[in-house]
């Protein structure tokens, strides 16, 4: 049996029943829209990638040489010490101004450098010393001519480098080798004049060997410069590209029809769990935490002549669906000790009024002393069907006028069910249902009856409906086949704020094929199965929402 705790925790356990909504239904259901967003993903991606302007692309590479072998730059204390970091350095160099201004000049200046810095790219290669260096062009052989351009340029500059770095370490060298001489020329006069000694011998031959290292490293500089030259021991040039890079319609395409596949399951996801309907009868049950007390089909689908069956019509289909409810009802009453029912729907024109009229009519019938009373005072369904809209009623009883002018008695049914208008009109803002007045009331009516069925108007459409909900023992909902479940789990949260308990809900106006139709479960999944004439989840899958207007008479 269902705990009046868990009754009082739609919000939590809706949560709980959406997180078991299986994703392989849902996708079914909305596989229209997956397909559409599918195929429009892909379609625009495809007409966007098409329209793009054509690029081709190539690549061009370069192994560079070890500059730790190369004695102009050991000259110049420039040694690599990470070849790594060297490599990186000189990949950007092959993509700086200066390299992308002589590429541009190599080109024959269709291109300035400004426009090459948006095309051109040198990337360095971890494991080797290689630089790859890509160009794009709107022809093969632009972009061809772009990257050789590149690598060519790369190689002037360095070669303008190297040959700089040499020329200077000459000047130093031939600098120190004139000091040199001058001083050789100077000890070799001073020899000559008289003064010959051993230091002075020792100074100038030092002073000869010194001048032949000097002339020793200038030339090995040069022989250095020349073969280190621009630095790329292989330079292998682009090839002409044979299809474009960008743009890839196709590819585009499929992976627009991949992304337009995820963002169409995720919104089909978000749509089954936001929008899914009560297209069962169990559906509303884990969303507000209160049983299923029953199920009554649409009336007019079974041959149901009036809005009050289970009075006009006790032998047919729906008054025996009305009295399951009634039964269903009855162990509700009896575990919460529950006099007065405030019958409700989320809704306005979900057959609350209906159902309030004829289970309390089919709880009349087997034994209970009834009062059906009629507290939706705005729309006034019961009393006008009842013709009594200029009769006393639940306000005047309100505001001390005598219970036998305010209660009636139908004649149908042995005059079993009694009856209490909505009353003399009230100002809306006078706030009736909120004061002591219906306190009043509802105490009177106690007394008239064990059994005090309110009609009460949608939750989500009026705060009376919450201020009866208030003062009553339990309420019943009413939820109308196919009703959107969030729907279903707003009411219950609203009424949960009232403390309240829920005693269960009617899943209402189920379309029936032929005579097929079964009344569903009882109160709290534990007072007996359904039965009644070959029902089934099947059956429970259209809506109506006609109405029929009529009288009844009544009597004082």
């Amino acid at each position: 049996m269902l705990s009046e705790a868990w009754a009082r925790e739609p919000g939590p356990a809706a949560e709980r029943h959406l997180a078991q909504l299986e994703i392989w239904p849902v996708l079914l259901r909305y596989w229209r829209l997956i397909v559409a967003f599918t195929l429009l993903s892909a379609l625009l991606v495809f007409g966007l990638s098409y329209l793009q302007p054509v690029r081709y692309r190539a690549t061009a590479q370069m192994i560079l040489s070890d500059p730790r072998n190369a004695g102009v730059f050991r000259d110049q204390s420039r040694i690599v010490i990470d070849p790594q970091r060297y490599v990186r350095t000189q990949a950007q160099l092959a993509s700086s101004s200066p390299a992308l201004l002589r590429a541009s000049e190599l080109i024959g200046g269709r291109l300035g450098p400004s426009d090459l810095k948006g095309r051109v790219s040198a990337t360095a290669s971890r494991d080797l010393d290689l630089i790859t260096i890509a160009a794009t062009d709107t022809t093969p052989s632009g972009a061809k001519q772009i990257a050789d351009a590149v690598g060519q340029a790369y190689q002037d500059l360095v070669r303008q480098e190297v040959q700089a770095n040499a020329a200077a370490s000459i000047a130093e060298l031939d600098q120190a080798r004139a000091e040199l001489q001058a001083r050789i020329a100077e000890i070799e006069s001073a020899i000559a004049a008289g003064d010959d000694n051993s230091a002075l011998r020792a100074e100038r031959d030092a002073a000869a060997a010194e001048v032949v290292d000097l002339n020793s490293r200038a030339k090995q500089i040069s022989v250095d410069a020349a073969l280190f030259g621009s630095g790329v021991q292989v330079f292998e040039a682009a090839e002409l590209p044979g299809s474009p890079a960008q743009p890839r319609p196709a590819r585009n395409g499929v992976l627009g029809g991949v992304l337009g596949l995820l963002a169409g399951c995720a919104l089909a996801w978000w749509r089954g769990q936001r929008h899914r309907i009560a297209e069962s009868r169990h559906d509303p049950a884990p969303v507000l935490g209160a049983p299923l007390l029953g199920t009554v089909p649409d009336l007019e689908s079974v041959g149901s002549q009036g809005k009050a069956p289970a009075l006009t019509q006790p032998g047919s289909v729906a008054a025996e669906a009305f009295r399951f409810v009634a039964s269903s009802l009855e162990s509700a009453l009896r575990e919460h000790e529950a006099t007065v029912v405030c019958v409700t729907s989320a809704r306005q024109g979900d057959g609350k009024t209906v159902v309030a009229l004829n289970v309390a009519a089919a709880a009349a019938l087997g034994g209970r002393r009834v009062v059906l009373v009629d507290g939706d005072t705005h729309a006034r369904g019961l009393t006008r069907w009842v013709r009594l809209t200029d009769a006393k009623g639940l306000t005047d009883l309100g505001n001390g006028a005598a219970p036998e002018e305010c209660v009636r008695r139908l004649e149908w049914g042995a005059g079993l069910l009694a009856m209490c208008p909505a009353g003399s009109p009230v100002d809306p803002g006078v706030g009736f249902f909120h004061s002591s007045a219906f306190r009043r009331a509802i105490s009177v009516l106690r007394e008239q009856g064990d059994l005090i069925v309110v009609d009460a108007p949608p939750t989500l459409a009026s705060a009376d409906a919450l201020a009866i909900t208030g003062k009553s023992d339990g309420v019943l909902l009413v939820v109308e086949n196919r009703t959107p479940l969030h729907t279903v789990e707003d009411a219950g949260g609203r009424i949960a704020t009232v403390g309240t308990p829920i005693l269960g809900y009617v899943y209402n106006r189920v379309r029936t094929r032929g005579s097929r139709y079964g009344y569903g479960y009882g109160y709290g999944y534990g007072y007996g199965y359904g039965y009644g004439h070959n029902g089934g989840p099947g059956a429970e899958e259209k809506t109506s929402r006609r109405r029929r207007r009529g009288g009844r008479r009544v009597s004082g």
